[in-house]
């Protein structure tokens, strides 16, 4: 129904050549872009220690670093005064050190002169014929020499090694040459007072008269000397004793007083009678 003084109705035909003011084209001009404003959300605990934790950090580094410089400090100047104070009293460590190694020297000696005292000293003696004897060799006898062992000492000797030789040579080695060695594994035990008798025997056997003129000093351009020589080992109360002998045969050819007969007498070259 359509009323007195009322306006057509806009047509519906989308083919209608008329333009109706829904149908108008609208334009709109954008002249300024609208300000981007960027809001800053409130900060947090957290955030603020993020923030300032790197500087206090480094400020503690720092703190940190000055105490050390300044102990190490103190710790150098309290070594300085420590060796000043030691410099000082140099002198007087000196001394007592000194003193200290004199009273153990003391010490030690004495201790010494008592074991040297209570220890066991084997000792040897050579007994042999009042004269060497003129033998051709188709009568020759082995010769030998008696040799007695004794211990002077308060203690028992063990003993370990036993070394003799008996034999005659123009010249001894520098250092002793044994040819035959005695052992005593288990330690042969030789009491106080107690003696030991050895038989050494000759190498030769026995000397031709030429021989025995040369021993007894009659052939002067070629003189032949006879030795006994060993050695002994031995163990008292934890020592090790070693006791070298060296005996020659002395002619006396006359010097000797009226008494005195040929014999054997320690002799020989350094380090063939040595005792310790």
């Amino acid at each position: 129904m359509i009323r007195k003084g009322e306006g057509k109705p806009p047509s519906t035909q989308r083919n209608s050549g008329e333009e109706t003011p829904e149908n108008k084209e609208q334009k709109v001009q954008l002249t300024k872009l609208p300000p981007l404003v960027i809001s800053k959300d409130a900060k947090g605990i957290l955030d603020h220690i993020y923030d300032w934790g790197p500087w206090v950090f480094n400020f503690a580094l720092v703190v940190v670093g000055f105490l050390q410089v300044f102990y190490l400090g103190r710790t150098l100047k309290q070594i300085r005064t420590q060796a000043k104070h030691m410099g000082d009293q140099t002198p007087i460590l000196r001394d007592s050190v000194a003193a200290a190694r004199k009273s153990a020297d003391a010490a030690l000696k004495q201790a010494n002169v008592i074991l040297e005292a209570e220890r066991a000293w084997v000792i040897e003696s050579v007994q042999f014929l009042d004269e060497i004897p003129y033998r051709h060799p188709p009568d020759a006898s082995v010769m030998t020499a008696k040799v007695t062992l004794k211990n002077i000492g308060k203690q028992a000797a063990f003993l370990k090694t036993l070394h003799l030789r008996f034999h005659a040579s123009e010249r001894l080695a520098d250092a002793p040459e044994f040819r035959v060695t005695q052992p005593f594994p288990e330690g042969f035990m030789l009491a106080p007072r107690e003696r030991l008798y050895l038989r050494a025997i000759l190498e030769e056997g026995s000397f031709d008269d030429e021989q025995v003129k040369r021993i007894r000093g009659l052939v002067h351009d070629k003189p032949l000397y006879l030795y006994i020589y060993g050695c002994i080992v031995y163990e008292s109360m934890g020592v090790r004793g070693v006791n070298r002998f060296c005996y020659m045969w002395q002619n006396r050819m006359g010097f000797a007083l009226s008494g005195d007969k040929p014999a054997f007498e320690k002799e020989g070259p350094t380090g063939y009678n040595q005792h310790t």
